[in-house]
């Protein structure tokens, strides 16, 4: 039987957010386990927040793939692949599927960032990767810190790393507005673009979150 007759299981471990614009996944698969065979119908972002090593099998051949901590990588639709973890080290992401249509205009490839791989976050709102699809943007703020505001021109998918209480303010042609919220470790908004918007911190420690902005 090739893999291409097998059954196929999810993309990932579980799914903690869907919409009509996307899904947003938590990956954990722990040393010497696999996960089993799967299809990629959408184009996809992962995040990496555990280190690991994985023996990846796509179309019967197997390779090894070492992906360090604090890296993102955007990969197209279409693999059909399964893998184990070799590594001595649970295997964890966070993975963002994009269901929104491709336009015409977006001509996608493979792209990767490792720019802080294996590093701390670095405080503020730092941009990891950026083509026509997506914009992935990490904002860690220390308490009582800000953004400030800033035109959010695209709908995003936020995936909450390190929560904390905070204040967000917006303004767009209706006015100026502010709220506050308790944001959970692990919580998962979807913000509407076309909105000047403020994260302030109001814990009492770091809050940080992941932001896969749909162009």
């Amino acid at each position: 039987m090739t893999e291409r007759s097998e059954v196929m299981g999810p993309v990932a471990s579980r799914m903690v957010f869907e919409n009509e614009d996307v899904k947003i996944w938590e990956m954990d698969v722990a040393p010497g386990e696999g996960f089993p065979l799967h299809h990629h119908t959408y184009d996809y972002v992962m995040f990496i927040t555990g280190a690991a090593t994985i023996e990846h099998r796509d179309h019967e051949q197997r390779r090894l793939i070492a992906f360090p901590s604090h890296s993102v990588v955007f990969l197209p639709a279409g693999p059909i692949e399964s893998f184990d973890n070799i590594g001595k080290t649970r295997f964890t992401n966070i993975l963002v599927e994009i269901k929104r249509p491709r336009r015409a205009d977006q001509h996608i490839d493979f792209a990767k960032s490792n720019a802080l791989a294996d590093r701390d976050p670095l405080p503020g709102v730092v941009h990891l990767l950026e083509n026509s699809r997506v914009r992935i943007v990490e904002t860690m703020l220390a308490p009582g810190e800000s953004t400030g505001i800033s035109e959010q021109a695209n709908d995003a998918a936020v995936f909450v790393l390190s929560g904390a209480k905070v204040k967000v303010v917006e303004e767009d042609r209706k006015g100026k507005r502010s709220f506050e919220e308790d944001r959970p470790d692990k919580s998962t908004r979807w913000l509407v673009g076309g909105v000047g918007r403020e994260i302030v911190n109001l814990g009492s420690a770091a809050y940080r979150e992941l932001s896969v902005r749909v162009k």
